[in-house]
């Protein structure tokens, strides 16, 4: 039996570890895009990795990439919930010192990719803005999506199709 409790937690270390390596990077523009500070995206994302570990040591994960945004949703939300705060572009940007040309490089990558989104998804409804995001920022497949919201593919689908129509017609008449 002992040897059986040592294989679960060595999978579920595997499995912890391959979700680290593969979404850390997703996970980390989600939170920033989300949270428009850097800092405490980083913060959320640890804290969803520490949360994750928890619940791999208990449950066995069906779909790792699902469960760690799932976490990372809800830490979000449980963010604002709790500060219910604001911090403007320019406090973001003087409290934020990089390490190097290079951390300095990805930074203002990450926050005009960040930037560019948030107006693009600004014009359409928010339902339609979570499907964007975990969608086409995220890369979510639409089961994912449809495990995240509970809503169903076809409505998923529609909910795409009706928000490329939005962002074609505004591009059209140069809106954007």
């Amino acid at each position: 039996m002992k040897g059986l409790l040592n294989m679960d937690a060595n999978n579920a270390q595997k499995s912890f570890l391959k979700g680290y390596d593969d979404y850390s990077a997703d996970l980390l523009r989600h939170a920033i895009i989300k949270t428009s500070n850097e800092e405490l995206a980083k913060d959320l994302v640890s804290e969803t990795f520490l949360k994750t570990w928890e619940f791999v040591q208990k449950e066995k994960v069906r779909n790792m990439r699902a469960l760690l945004y799932k976490i990372l949703n809800n830490l979000i939300i449980d963010h604002y919930r709790s500060k219910k705060s604001f911090v403007s572009l320019e406090d973001m940007s003087e409290s934020e010192e990089p390490a190097d040309k290079t951390d300095l490089q990805a930074g203002l990558e990450i926050k005009l990719a960040a930037e560019t989104a948030r107006e693009y998804l600004a014009l359409l409804p928010s339902d339609y803005r979570e499907i964007f995001n975990y969608k086409f920022i995220d890369g979510l497949s639409t089961g994912e999506i449809k495990k995240l919201t509970g809503k169903t593919l076809t409505n998923i689908y529609v909910i795409i199709h009706r928000g490329t129509k939005i962002l074609k017609e505004k591009l059209q008449h140069h809106e954007i």
